[in-house]
Protein backbone atom coordinates (compact mmCIF):
# COMPACT_ATOMS: atom_id res chain seq x y z
CA UNK A 1 0.00 0.00 0.00
CA UNK A 2 1.32 3.45 -0.94
CA UNK A 3 1.76 6.17 1.62
CA UNK A 4 1.15 9.04 -0.80
CA UNK A 5 -2.21 9.91 -2.34
CA UNK A 6 -3.12 10.33 -6.01
CA UNK A 7 -2.83 14.10 -5.49
CA UNK A 8 0.62 13.73 -3.90
CA UNK A 9 1.85 11.85 -6.98
CA UNK A 10 0.62 14.65 -9.27
CA UNK A 11 3.34 16.97 -7.91
CA UNK A 12 6.04 14.75 -9.42
CA UNK A 13 4.65 15.20 -12.93
CA UNK A 14 3.92 18.93 -13.15
CA UNK A 15 4.99 20.10 -16.66
CA UNK A 16 5.93 23.48 -15.17
CA UNK A 17 8.49 21.71 -13.00
CA UNK A 18 10.11 18.57 -14.41
CA UNK A 19 7.24 16.65 -15.98
CA UNK A 20 5.97 16.43 -19.55
CA UNK A 21 2.46 16.88 -20.92
CA UNK A 22 1.12 14.18 -23.23
CA UNK A 23 -2.10 13.09 -24.92
CA UNK A 24 -3.17 9.44 -24.78
CA UNK A 25 -5.36 8.53 -27.77
CA UNK A 26 -7.23 5.23 -27.75
CA UNK A 27 -7.60 3.45 -31.09
CA UNK A 28 -11.24 2.78 -30.15
CA UNK A 29 -11.82 6.53 -29.81
CA UNK A 30 -11.36 9.13 -27.12
CA UNK A 31 -8.30 10.73 -25.63
CA UNK A 32 -6.99 11.99 -22.30
CA UNK A 33 -4.37 14.50 -21.21
CA UNK A 34 -1.60 13.01 -19.05
CA UNK A 35 1.30 14.51 -17.14
CA UNK A 36 4.30 12.31 -16.49
CA UNK A 37 8.03 11.76 -16.80
CA UNK A 38 9.22 11.07 -20.35
CA UNK A 39 12.51 9.24 -20.80
CA UNK A 40 14.17 8.28 -24.05
CA UNK A 41 17.48 6.56 -23.35
CA UNK A 42 19.48 5.35 -26.31
CA UNK A 43 21.80 2.39 -26.68
CA UNK A 44 24.60 2.18 -29.22
CA UNK A 45 25.53 -1.26 -30.53
CA UNK A 46 28.47 -1.93 -32.83
CA UNK A 47 28.47 -5.08 -34.93
CA UNK A 48 31.79 -5.01 -36.72
CA UNK A 49 31.86 -1.98 -39.03
CA UNK A 50 28.14 -1.32 -38.53
CA UNK A 51 26.84 0.74 -35.61
CA UNK A 52 23.20 1.14 -34.66
CA UNK A 53 21.48 3.32 -32.11
CA UNK A 54 18.31 2.06 -30.49
CA UNK A 55 16.03 4.01 -28.17
CA UNK A 56 13.61 2.75 -25.56
CA UNK A 57 11.22 5.62 -24.80
CA UNK A 58 8.81 5.36 -21.89
CA UNK A 59 6.40 7.58 -19.98
CA UNK A 60 5.78 7.22 -16.24
CA UNK A 61 2.43 8.55 -15.00
CA UNK A 62 -0.29 8.03 -12.44
CA UNK A 63 -2.37 4.93 -13.18
CA UNK A 64 -5.52 6.91 -12.35
CA UNK A 65 -4.86 9.24 -15.31
CA UNK A 66 -4.78 6.51 -17.96
CA UNK A 67 -8.14 6.38 -19.77
CA UNK A 68 -10.41 3.39 -19.14
CA UNK A 69 -10.08 0.82 -21.90
CA UNK A 70 -6.49 1.77 -22.74
CA UNK A 71 -4.52 -1.12 -24.23
CA UNK A 72 -0.92 -1.63 -25.23
CA UNK A 73 0.58 -3.92 -27.80
CA UNK A 74 -1.22 -4.24 -31.11
CA UNK A 75 -4.27 -2.31 -29.86
CA UNK A 76 -3.27 0.81 -31.81
CA UNK A 77 -3.27 3.30 -28.92
CA UNK A 78 -0.86 6.25 -29.20
CA UNK A 79 0.79 8.79 -26.91
CA UNK A 80 1.73 12.22 -28.27
CA UNK A 81 4.55 14.11 -26.54
CA UNK A 82 5.91 17.41 -27.93
CA UNK A 83 4.09 16.80 -31.25
CA UNK A 84 5.76 13.36 -31.66
CA UNK A 85 3.37 10.40 -31.90
CA UNK A 86 4.50 7.17 -30.21
CA UNK A 87 2.83 3.76 -30.36
CA UNK A 88 1.83 2.37 -26.96
CA UNK A 89 3.64 -0.96 -26.80
CA UNK A 90 2.84 -1.96 -23.24
CA UNK A 91 1.22 -0.63 -20.07
CA UNK A 92 3.15 -1.66 -16.95
CA UNK A 93 1.37 -0.77 -13.70
CA UNK A 94 3.72 -1.13 -10.73
CA UNK A 95 1.09 -1.82 -8.06
CA UNK A 96 1.68 1.48 -6.23
CA UNK A 97 -0.57 3.67 -8.37
CA UNK A 98 1.98 4.38 -11.10
CA UNK A 99 2.19 2.99 -14.64
CA UNK A 100 5.12 2.95 -17.04
CA UNK A 101 3.97 3.21 -20.66
CA UNK A 102 6.50 1.54 -22.97
CA UNK A 103 6.60 3.39 -26.30
CA UNK A 104 7.78 2.76 -29.86
CA UNK A 105 7.82 4.65 -33.16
Amino acid sequence: MSVESVEDRAAFFDPDEFGSAATYAKAAGGSAALNGLFTNPSTSVELGPVATIDSNPSFLCRSADIPAGAVGGSGGDTLTIDAVIYQVLELRPDGTGMTRIELGR
